[in-house]
């Protein structure tokens, strides 16, 4: 019995990369993981965790509707009555050309996913967590989100943002028993990885000249430092911001 065993996981943007990794790790350790995502993959997704012999289920939400995601909890709240761990990992990158084209729509459907998303998200998640005086919430930010980016203004401001959510509320938690961190990845192996790869000339080659490691992260890496985060073992981790960069941010 681990300390993960029968508490109650979600995993926004999890139908595939680095949200399905952490979904597909708190199952194996015992948890139930709620899968959350506009694509309807991750009911596939959370059937294949079913089927390795985890407990997962699958939500479609939109994370930057607010009536949406307040159904979301109230869904959550009926058929588990409680939530112990919350990874807001939904999330888009649309900017990826040497100059970004400074578009107003982009910015606001990056910051309604990225940033809207996640404080929305958060607050379900706080209600619930403080009805048992426990939990952990991981927001899942970048590299970028520690520093500067010339071709991604967007993307980078909402994940500086994601870092002032963190702060703020790992401060004001912390009292109350709910830790709030973020994780901070650089370069992961993932769909959205090779797409915005697709829209660099030379991309990977570009991306991998930047990485004192010279790799990429797999997504099993930064399932576990999610889980870690979660964990007793980081108990005293409160609004920080956990680099898997490679050393791009040494």
């Amino acid at each position: 019995m681990g300390e993960f065993t029968g508490k109650v996981a979600l995993v926004t943007g999890a139908a595939v990369g680095i949200g399905f990794g952490a979904a597909e790790a708190f199952a194996r350790e015992g948890a139930h993981a709620l899968l959350v995502d506009t694509d309807p993959a991750g009911e596939a997704a959370a059937r294949r965790i079913v089927a390795s012999g985890g407990k997962a289920s699958f939500e479609h939400c939109d994370v930057s509707d607010a009536a949406a995601v307040e159904a979301l909890f109230d869904r959550i709240s009926r058929d588990f009555g409680r939530l112990d761990y919350g990874i807001n990992n939904a999330g888009i990158d649309l900017e990826s050309a040497r100059e970004p084209s400074w578009d107003v729509d982009v910015f606001d459907r990056v910051i309604a996913t990225n940033l809207r998303g996640v404080f929305l998200c958060m607050r379900g998640e706080i209600k619930l967590m403080r009805q048992t005086g426990a939990g952990a919430i991981v927001n899942v930010s970048s590299i970028g989100g520690l520093r500067g980016e010339a071709n991604k203004p967007s993307y980078i401001a909402s994940k500086h943002a994601v870092m002032g959510l963190t702060k703020s509320a790992g401060r004001q938690l912390a009292g109350e028993g709910i830790r709030v961190n973020a994780f901070c990845p650089g370069a992961v192996r993932t769909e959205m990885l090779t797409e915005s790869l697709d829209r660099i000339p030379n991309g990977e080659d570009f991306v991998l000249g930047r990485i004192p490691a010279h790799r990429f992260a797999e997504v099993e890496e930064a399932a576990d430092a999610i889980l870690w985060l979660c964990s007793n073992r980081s108990a005293y981790v409160i609004g920080h911001g956990l680099q898997l960069d490679g050393g791009m941010g040494a």
